[in-house]
């Protein structure tokens, strides 16, 4: 069973509301509203105005949201199968102090990412820390999420601050684990140049992209680098832009010699390959 979920923003939370998970970003509540025409009220859970995924309905009665429950379990809405449970309220949270293992900085290691998280939802998740920026750390060869990413923040105090707040919060049904990034780990926005650390390829990874990064922006940033044989910009299921592609050139030479460019700006992004 999908695990249950905490309710925001329900004047009341008792178990006549239910939490509606696996939504497309594009469903609004009016959808909900018609997927659950018996309901009081529904919600898109979003933050600066994007949705998060995820939602709930209200009904009447814990009996009617049992009916929509059952009438409901298996069923799409704008393409998804979308997971049904009671939602409970959230138990305040015991004030604990996290294991911290290294000195303060100013970047977190977030550790116990969910492979579904994206870097759009970790950042928004930082934002009221004043996040500068979000690195979700991927396998090169196969571009797949490894499970923990770098948030670097404005001050070490604004970090001292998100660890405090997030340290156990919940992205993508996955509880965080925080601890001040190793000195070695440096700022998601200020990598100097350190050269690859697979073996050479033709191919070369480009991670910390914009989302309004086009393939021409590419193109253009690399044009002094002789020929590009392709640009590959990754998406994820809904289309949305994940930061980072690859570039192939006709030789392994060239590739290298690409790496001067590693550190420069794109999109107002410092890009790192």
């Amino acid at each position: 069973a999908y695990r249950s979920a905490p309710v925001f923003g329900f004047s009341k939370m008792t178990s006549n509301t239910l939490f509606i998970g696996n939504l497309s970003y594009s469903t609004d509540e009016n959808k909900l509203r018609e997927h659950f025409t018996g309901c009081t009220a529904a919600r898109i859970a979003s933050s600066e105005g994007r949705s998060r995924g995820f939602g709930y309905v209200e009904f009447a009665s814990a009996e009617a949201a049992q009916a929509a429950m059952n009438a409901a379990s298996g069923s799409e809405i704008d393409g998804r199968p979308i997971k049904i449970d009671f939602a409970t309220e959230r138990s305040p949270r015991p004030q604990r102090s996290p294991q911290v293992n290294n000195p303060p900085s100013n970047t977190l290691f977030v550790a116990n990412l969910s492979f579904e998280a994206n870097q759009r939802q970790v950042e928004d998740a930082f934002r009221p820390y004043n996040v500068r920026g979000v690195r979700l750390m991927t396998d090169r060869e196969t571009g797949r999420p490894r499970g923990f990413a770098y948030a670097e923040f404005a001050t070490v105090e604004d970090a001292q601050a998100a660890l405090q707040a997030m340290n156990g919060a919940d992205i993508s049904g996955r509880s965080l684990r925080l601890d001040f990034a190793q000195s070695e780990r440096r700022s998601p926005q200020a990598r100097t140049p350190q050269g690859p650390k697979n073996p050479p390829s033709n191919t070369l990874f480009i991670g910390g992209l914009s989302y309004s990064a086009s393939e021409d922006m590419i193109r253009q940033a690399f044009s002094n680098c002789g020929e590009i044989k392709s640009v590959r910009l990754m998406v994820d299921a809904q289309g949305q832009a994940k930061g980072f592609g690859y570039i192939e050139f006709p030789t392994v030479e060239a590739a290298q010699a690409a790496m001067a460019l590693n550190g420069a700006a794109i999109d107002g992004r410092t890009v790192r390959l």
